[in-house]
């Protein structure tokens, strides 16, 4: 049919009342077009359209063609929900499986021409969550499927799709969204297992040691997080920030650390909670100084030492610590003539000139020795005795002659305790020979010059004529040692360690002559009566 060029369109004679009711004919172009609704038509009407065509430029005959529109309509959705009309729905993530959602309704308008028609519907967008649950034909409830978690995924947008069977296909869809409602199912969480701080002593009361932070995945009230701390009395916390706060001034010697809970809790219904420990370091502040272990020192040392000789050491303790407690040592006022210096480490005092030394007493020095931090010092005084000459020993005085570089005296020797040292020769003298008290050890006669000398443990003294005679001729008691035969007056005769008293004769007898264990002390022979002696 050619378009245009004259010809004229309309509907013929033999078009229904009905067709002209739903279609509409463009009488230039021939076109046929709806101009209502087809959803209130019965698929299985089949309308005939009489198109009549003419043309206006000549007397020629008009022409007919007869149109047959078939009418196929798509499925008809329908979702009834309980909460709302149209959506969206409200659901509280922990609603449990086979929770209704809405009521759906699938329709189709009569059949195909192939067959009755057919329709497939699923859901777009429930990640598993939601489903169909079929009630009868084409009559369905969406249901939850599987928990919901809001943190996880906070809303749904579902799209209810509905596919026609037969050629061509022909599909609808609705779509509703489900917003997931919060429920009170997370504590706060800090996102750490431990809060480490530190705070400088002395900082004042209010200072801020730190800040702890925790979050809630939930939302509303029930993420509205209020923070606490558990029973302590040096910090505290803010409720609303977590901003750590000092409650008093922190003495870094008295405590170095210290160690709580801090807890978060929501405002949801039931609350949750949580808590994290919180670690404060101390730091030092110098704000000790020094302290000597003495007030006073005093050091002894001989006056002929060397230079370089160590004197004493000094020791101070600082509290704080790290550099705050490194003590420098140094010497202040009395170092006269700068006898000495000190070791700015350690504190070892020495001498770095000769020393003072006086003949019958002590020379004393005092110095002031001061130990410093840095910030802080403190000062000991250091008395030092130089020992006079009357304390030397024998090699201290050799020493001190070898260091000066005079003479040396001949050694003198060590006597035993029953003899005495003569100076003369050097020579030991038995102390019994020395009664005058001079060094003269020439003449062993000097006894004969005093009434009082020394005899050995076995002899006694004799004072007729100051000998020293053998215990055992000593009978009497008398001084009398011009006669040796005194033990004849006496029957108490002493005798000699190695010697035994003999009763018949009242003499001295030597050990070996006695084996037989008798008295009798004529026989000499006494050896003779025993195999041992």
């Amino acid at each position: 049919m050619r378009i245009g060029g004259g010809l004229a369109y309309s509907f013929g004679n033999n078009t229904s009342d009905s067709a002209l009711e739903l279609f509409s004919i463009d009488s230039v172009t021939g076109k046929l077009a709806v101009k209502s609704s087809l959803d209130r038509v019965d698929i299985t009407d089949v309308f005939e359209v009489e198109i009549h065509v003419e043309n206006t430029s000549s007397n020629a005959l008009p022409s007919s063609v007869t149109v047959v529109v078939h009418i196929t309509n798509a499925p008809r959705i329908t979702i009834n929900f309980l909460s709302s009309v149209e959506g969206p729905v409200s659901l509280p993530e922990n609603s449990p499986i086979n929770t209704f959602i809405a009521y759906l309704t699938v329709s189709t308008l009569g059949s195909r021409r192939n067959g009755p028609i057919r329709v497939a519907v699923e859901l777009q967008g429930a990640r598993g969550h939601f489903g169909l649950n079929p009630i009868s034909e084409g009559q369905y409830t969406i249901v939850t499927l599987s928990p919901l978690d809001r943190e996880e995924t906070p809303s749904y947008l579902i799209t209810v799709v509905a596919e026609a069977s037969g050629e061509p296909r022909i599909s609808s869809s609705s779509s509703f969204t489900v917003i997931i409602t919060d429920v009170n199912d997370n504590a706060p969480d800090f996102g750490t297992d431990k809060f480490v701080f530190s705070l400088i002593e002395n900082s004042p009361i209010g200072t801020i040691v730190g800040t702890v932070t925790a979050s809630d995945l939930d939302e509303g009230t029930n993420a509205d997080i209020s923070y606490f701390v558990d029973n302590n009395g040096l910090i505290d916390v803010d409720p609303d920030n977590g901003n750590i706060v000092a409650l008093e001034v922190m003495d870094k010697e008295a405590v170095s650390r210290m160690e709580f809970m801090i807890g978060a809790r929501d405002k949801g219904i039931p609350s949750l909670q949580a808590r994290v420990p919180v670690m404060i370091t101390i730091t030092d502040q110098n704000d000790n100084p020094p302290r000597f272990s003495e007030n006073e020192y005093v050091f002894r040392i001989a006056g002929f030492v060397p230079i370089g000789t160590t004197v004493g050491s000094v020791m101070a303790f600082d509290p704080d610590e790290g550099t705050n407690a490194e003590v420098s040592y140094r010497i202040g006022n009395g170092n006269v003539e700068d006898k000495f210096a000190i070791n700015s480490e350690n504190g070892t005092l020495y001498t770095v000139k000769e020393l003072q030394t006086n003949e019958t007493k002590d020379t004393e020095y005092e110095v002031i020795v001061t130990a410093s931090d840095g910030l802080f010092e403190t000062s000991c005084v250091v008395k030092v005795l130089v020992q006079g000459k009357q304390h030397f020993t024998e090699a201290e005085t050799i020493a001190r002659i070898r260091l000066s570089g005079e003479a040396v005296p001949p050694e003198q020797k060590t006597c035993a305790s029953n003899e005495f040292a003569c100076s003369s020769d050097g020579s030991c003298i038995p102390a019994r020979w020395r009664c005058d008290g001079d060094p003269d050890c020439n003449d062993k006669s000097d006894e004969v010059d005093c009434g009082n000398f020394t005899c050995e443990s076995d002899q006694f003294k004799c004072g007729t004529h100051l000998q020293c005679i053998d215990i055992r001729w000593r009978c009497d008691g008398d001084d009398d040692c011009a006669d040796r035969s005194d033990e004849e007056n006496c029957g108490g005769t002493t005798c000699a360690p190695n010697e035994f008293h003999c009763g018949t004769n009242d003499k001295c007898i030597s050990f070996h002559w006695r084996c037989d264990g008798d008295l009798d002390c004529t026989d000499g022979s006494d050896e003779k009566n025993c195999s041992k002696f």
